[in-house]
């Protein structure tokens, strides 16, 4: 059971074993089955599991059998990337672009196009905002890609780069999550502090203390209290996990993203992920002992 807060979908409870959430759709996983809460209709049903899915404005994405195939949320839109197998994760971006993680490679492909650029890295987690990636790789380290115009590379300026890059300013920790918003970023090291950089407008950098800069042009460490196990990224907020099952959110709050959410529910564990921001829409998942109660 998942619970969520914000727009789209004016439902407070959804009962499924994944959820995956876009500008104005959820899509929800039960029994391999995938289903647009949006208008009720299954859209992929196959007897493969579901190894990810991710969702744009108007496409998602999603992969099974380490194949990945894109559909169109409004069209009949459809294309499988052919000559790639073993995909492990995927990120949706702006611009029909979409970022994929292999054991050995990141890849940014454009599904108009049939164009795809790739690094070999070996990477436990990737995180895609509209124009901008943040890789992790295995050995703990971040790496950044694509548009930096309002500080969401980290790098210290406003620029774009084409390439993936170690973030300098990270280089010396040890990282265990990342996140990327529309327009900003964040990271969670081994000792569980936060470090967020990127666009601040709303204070979705600011950590729950709050900073009045509009642009966070390097990782910075927020002042938490209490140390962190898992964080993601909204269009313009951020939500992270406790060390003992609490929720903390902060930024644009219009929809009740940040404010509506039970802070209090997530005390026990939860196999698999627990924790999912849309563009204006944070959900988690029921931990065993709320499901019992």
């Amino acid at each position: 059971m998942w619970k969520t807060s914000g727009y789209p979908l004016n439902i407070s409870s959804i009962a499924a074993d994944d959820i995956f959430i876009g500008w104005k759709d959820f899509l929800a996983v039960s029994n391999n089955k995938v289903s647009n809460l949006r208008t009720g209709k299954v859209v992929s049903d196959d007897t493969a599991a579901v190894d990810d899915c991710s969702l744009s404005r108007d496409h998602f994405a999603i992969v099974r059998r380490g194949k990945c195939r894109i559909h169109g949320l409004y069209d009949g839109f459809e294309h499988e990337i052919e000559n790639l197998d073993g995909v492990l994760q995927i990120s949706m971006m702006a611009q029909d672009r979409l970022a994929l993680r292999t054991a050995t490679h990141v890849l940014i492909y454009d599904y108009k196009n049939c164009t795809s650029k790739s690094w070999e890295l070996r990477c436990s987690r990737i995180a895609a905002g509209l124009g901008h990636l943040v890789a992790l790789s295995t050995e703990g380290k971040v790496f950044v890609y694509g548009d930096g115009s309002r500080g969401q590379r980290g790098s210290g300026d406003l620029s774009a780069d084409e390439e993936l890059r170690p973030l300098a300013h990270l280089e010396d920790l040890d990282i265990t999550h990342v996140s990327a918003g529309g327009w900003h970023s964040a990271a969670i090291s081994d000792r569980g502090y936060l470090y967020q950089w990127g666009w601040n407008q709303h204070g979705q950098c600011g950590g729950p203390r709050g900073d009045s800069r509009n642009v966070v042009g390097l990782p910075e460490l927020r002042d938490v209290g209490i140390r962190l196990r898992d964080v993601r990224c909204g269009s313009r907020h951020t939500v992270v996990l406790t060390d003992d099952g609490r929720l903390l959110s902060w930024g644009w709050d219009d929809f009740g993203q940040c404010s509506k959410i039970d802070r209090t529910c997530c005390s026990g564990s939860s196999k698999g992920k627990t924790l999912e921001a849309g563009f204006w829409t944070t959900a988690y998942k029921l931990c065993e002992v709320c499901r019992g109660s």
